[in-house]
């Protein structure tokens, strides 16, 4: 994904409400190859996470290999418009429509709770 935070900053990044789990989303990497921690500009995917979206007719995809596709905005100024080193975040009604674009692929924290524990917490 191509944003204006680090890997690491951005999973850190504490989010309130109930659209995306962060947390869980580090805790099973096992499971990144069919969600994503929340929409980006730019992004690649695999088969699996698109098949989980709702409506991707705002953005293009462009299929990489067998199973992994570049996913872009159609406007990319809305998500790329402030200098690279900032950390704010895009607007919020962008945001909020991507989320809902992106549909299941998003781990939320209900479907984290349905993923059961973790391979560590199991061990």
């Amino acid at each position: 994904m191509v944003s204006h935070l680090t890997w690491s900053d951005y999973l850190m990044t504490p989010i309130l409400g109930d659209h995306l789990d962060r947390h869980a989303f580090k805790r099973n990497p096992d499971r990144w190859q069919e969600f994503a921690v929340d929409p980006c500009g730019i992004q690649i995917l695999t088969s699996q996470h698109l098949a989980k979206a709702n409506n991707l007719n705002d953005w293009l995809t462009t299929q990489l290999d067998e199973r992994h596709y570049l996913v872009e905005a159609k406007d990319l100024d809305p998500w790329y418009l402030q200098p690279m080193g900032q950390t704010e975040s895009v607007d919020a009604t962008l945001l909020e429509q991507a989320r809902a674009d992106f549909g299941n692929m998003i781990l939320t924290p209900r479907q984290a709770d349905s993923l059961g524990p973790t391979p560590k917490e199991r061990g």
